[in-house]
């Protein structure tokens, strides 16, 4: 199992991701981490980093999808997922009981994520609503499998959207598997979730020029403009995920590691 991180001017998230990374148990885990030669103390806390598993890399880059690629680039493990900082694997993540569930590694394999804007919380996909991940999932909980990852790059012309481009190539290519395991937890707010100022409209369109997504994206812009962020993410997303009141220890958990797992078919099969 391969986890890839991806940094730049973010010591602080860098290090709550580093620390969630190899916390982790599983065996065989290979981490790297790609760091665009910051400049805000990161290389510091690099150099204190003795667990042979992790791999630290500092080079300059043109910007995330290109650094995304170095890591693939290096990655050789069956699988590998993108934990960039800010991004956590759950407490309640267990690599090896979802690698157990798995029925067939040629698969993409897609879990459950919890994304979080300071006390609200949402577990995507929500709850009866899991067939829905194939069309969308979070790149935080996708494992990519190496029979895709090795032959194919992120879009480094895309400026909101590539992870999302290369989830759905590796679902239509290989076929996934959605596994009723939480894989990890990350703060809304990012470059995908945000619509501050007339660049970031300017972004979400260029990535994908229909007029459907230029109606959506116009109403999301205008929504962030006029709602305090907590109304706006709930709004957003509080008809399609399901609401946590606990994004660690929540009641849902049971529910969750009884639901059965879901497959979807690729070319590939």
């Amino acid at each position: 199992m391969g986890v890839i991180t991806i940094s730049y001017n973010d010591r602080a998230n860098l290090e709550r991701t580093m620390d969630s990374v190899l916390g982790l148990t599983y065996p065989r885990l290979h981490y790297w981490v790609i760091d665009g030669a910051s400049s805000d103390g990161t290389e510091a806390l690099l150099e204190t980093v003795k667990d042979p598993r992790a791999i630290c890399i500092r080079e300059p880059d043109s910007g995330l999808w290109e650094a995304m690629n170095k890591g693939l680039e290096r990655a050789t493990s069956d699988y590998v997922i993108f934990m960039n900082a800010g991004d956590c694997f759950h407490p309640a993540c267990d690599l090896t009981r979802l690698m157990l569930r798995v029925t067939d590694y040629r698969h993409a394999i897609i879990g459950y994520c919890v994304k979080s804007y300071l006390d609200l919380h949402f577990l995507q996909p929500g709850i009866s609503r899991e067939r829905k991940v194939f069309t969308g999932p979070a790149h935080q909980a996708i494992f990519y499998p190496r029979g895709y990852y090795r032959d194919h790059r992120y879009l480094t012309d895309k400026r909101i959207n590539a992870d999302g481009y290369f989830s759905l190539g590796a679902i239509a290519a290989c076929g996934a598997e959605f596994i009723p395991e939480v894989i990890s937890m990350f703060a809304l707010g990012g470059r995908s979730s945000s619509y501050a100022g007339l660049k970031s409209f300017r972004d979400h369109v260029s990535d994908d020029p229909r007029m459907k997504k230029i109606l959506q994206t116009t109403v999301k812009w205008i929504a962030w403009q006029l709602l305090p962020r907590s109304m706006f993410y709930w709004l957003l997303f509080s008809y399609k995920w399901t609401r946590l009141r606990d994004p660690y220890t929540f009641t849902l958990c049971d529910r969750i590691l009884v639901t059965q797992g879901l497959t979807k078919s690729g070319a590939a099969n």
